[in-house]
């Protein structure tokens, strides 16, 4: 998988259109992408579309840039919404980064001003563009979407913005959400803002100290530690790749080396190292099945009190440190060398088999393991989790060689 992938033309035209519902948006993006193509994948092309193409809203902004913005906007609120709780939505950290960074009091000028225009025949400015799609992430985080907006334009969504009261809105759950998550730190924080204690809740039978799946969680030094124990200690660098945390950072860290053909510059076999990843991230998931630890139970007495209990169903405070450390203080873990869970429950399980399918996908397609050798891996997947779509979407896709070179 190529993690810097962009819209093709044809699909930003889809998204580009300030007069075509976020309902027809989607269809006609649906239908003009693969077939073969998960959703999550789809949302990080999306994302690096829009990282792309914001640049552009101070020197030429336009309706079509707008409609861009909100209709990418809402397709990543569109693909994770049936979770029911934005906490496990991959993005928030995106949106809560965009209100962050937002001037309030010039958005809300900008706004009265637009508010003041023919909106059918001026291009917005630069200015409204920012403020349009702010209240649009606001919109989303705080109240969720109305079956009736569905059927908007982004240009109906500018005018509503427009001549709308603006009322204040409340950052701090999201901040603590991501605090919570691991995602960001005290130190990310801005000086006035100070989280409250009591964050949206999240879906019954899951934690919610999980760290975060968009960033590291660490600045980039644990790969450059592996890159020299590659050299220096071989066999204890092959032991952390194999544990490494099944996260788009790691993934993608890992096919890196692979593509790049590092491990065999060392003399060290890819193949059993990746397996081995693949397997140790399956009994992983697996064990993301069983039931949580009862809170404040104590599973491992040699661990020190940073392990610490907050709900009543074992939510746990994951390492904030090294992401590559996968036995510091392991909430719930009968094998030294198992990696910890940190959430629980079917959608949990779901999250990270998408993941690990897209992995292995990714392996198949740049040819940097063959079909035979990933077999047995393959056929437990679409045994253990033919409940999960994407699983039987992945076994119609192996089955028919779709860009596989079959």
């Amino acid at each position: 998988m190529d993690y810097s992938a962009q819209l093709s033309a044809a699909e930003i035209q889809c998204l580009g259109n300030p007069d075509s519902t976020f309902d027809n948006a989607t269809r006609d993006l649906e239908s003009t992408g693969s077939p073969n193509e998960w959703a999550f994948q789809r949302c990080l092309r999306i994302k690096n579309t829009l990282d792309a193409w914001e640049h552009r809203v101070r020197a030429d902004p336009s309706w079509g840039l707008l409609a861009l913005l909100l209709h990418g906007e809402y397709q990543f609120w569109r693909e994770y919404a049936p979770l029911g709780d934005v906490r496990w939505n991959p993005f928030l950290s995106h949106w809560v980064n965009y209100i962050q960074c937002l001037d309030t009091e010039s958005a809300n000028k900008a706004l009265s001003v637009a508010g003041s225009y023919d909106a059918a025949t001026r291009e917005p400015s630069a200015e409204v563009i920012v403020a349009v799609r702010g209240e649009w992430i606001k919109k989303m985080l705080s109240s969720g979407l109305e079956s009736d907006i569905h059927a908007m334009t982004p240009r109906t969504l500018h005018h509503l913005a427009s001549l709308s009261v603006k009322k204040p809105f409340a950052i701090q759950p999201y901040l603590q959400i991501l605090l919570d998550d691991g995602i960001y730190s005290t130190s990310d924080l801005p000086v006035s803002s100070t989280p409250d204690s009591t964050p949206p809740t999240s879906p019954p039978g899951l934690t919610n100290g999980h760290p975060g799946q968009d960033t590291p969680g660490a600045n980039a030094d644990w790969k450059d530690g592996i890159r020299e124990r590659l050299a220096r200690q071989p066999c204890t660098a092959v032991h952390e790749l194999s544990r490494l945390p099944l996260q788009l950072p790691h993934l993608d860290f890992l096919t890196k080396l692979l593509a790049e053909h590092t491990l065999e510059s060392h003399s060290i076999d890819p193949e059993p190292v990746v397996l081995s990843y693949i397997q140790h991230s399956l009994r992983t998931i697996e064990r993301m099945g069983s039931a949580p630890p009862l809170a404040g139970q104590d599973l491992h007495p040699r661990q020190d009190s940073s392990t610490t209990s907050t709900t009543t169903t074992t939510t746990t405070t994951p390492p904030a440190n090294d992401p590559t450390n996968a036995n510091t203080n392991p909430p719930h873990n009968n094998d030294e060398d198992e990696e910890p869970i940190w959430e629980y429950g079917k959608e949990a399980q779901a999250r990270h088999v998408r993941l690990l399918l897209l992995f292995i996908k990714s392996l198949i397609r740049k040819r940097l393991l063959g079909m035979d050798t990933l077999y047995f891996e393959i056929q437990e997947i679409c045994y253990r989790y033919v409940w999960i779509g994407e699983v039987r979407e992945f076994r119609r896709w192996v089955g028919e060689g779709d860009d596989v070179g079959l």
